[in-house]
């Protein structure tokens, strides 16, 4: 496998650089610390789109993981993060961590848009899903 093929159709991909704590008494990355790299690759997508506004989060409402080999440190670690669907008031997105040329884990993320201030969900910021579109193309309207 060459080191595109991991991460081929990701518009955008995050270097990851996992610290000497981040790997278990058994020499590879723990699963909480996979987790973790993740969900800062996601965040760190999240926050350069143009259009949320003030006052308004990203939060998580549904997570699954999948751990896929082991992750050892003499590795370089890119995650690449894509939106894979969106809904009325949420965005779907996946995100692949590798080490090398070798799929570590995978997960895909469902994260509602937020409003601090009434502590509900509101509808996608139009602005937020036109940043994602300039950057990788039309996301998908799903539907339940």
């Amino acid at each position: 496998m060459t080191s595109a093929a991991p991460l081929a159709g990701y518009e955008t991909v995050i270097a990851i650089t996992p610290g000497p704590s981040d790997f278990s008494g058994n020499g590879h990355l723990s699963n909480v610390d996979v987790a973790r790299l993740l969900h800062e690759a996601r965040s760190e997508w999240l926050v350069t789109l143009d259009g949320r506004p003030p006052g308004n989060i990203y939060v998580v409402r549904h997570l699954v993981i999948s751990y896929d080999a082991e992750g050892f440190p003499d590795r370089v670690y890119r995650c690449g993060v894509r939106a894979v669907a969106r809904g009325s008031r949420s965005l779907t997105l996946e995100a692949t961590l590798v080490g090398g040329d070798t799929v570590v884990a995978t997960s895909t993320a469902v994260h509602v848009c937020f409003e601090v201030a009434t502590r509900r969900a509101v509808e996608l910021w139009p602005a937020v899903l036109a940043s994602i579109e300039a950057r990788q193309g039309p996301v998908p309207l799903q539907t339940r």
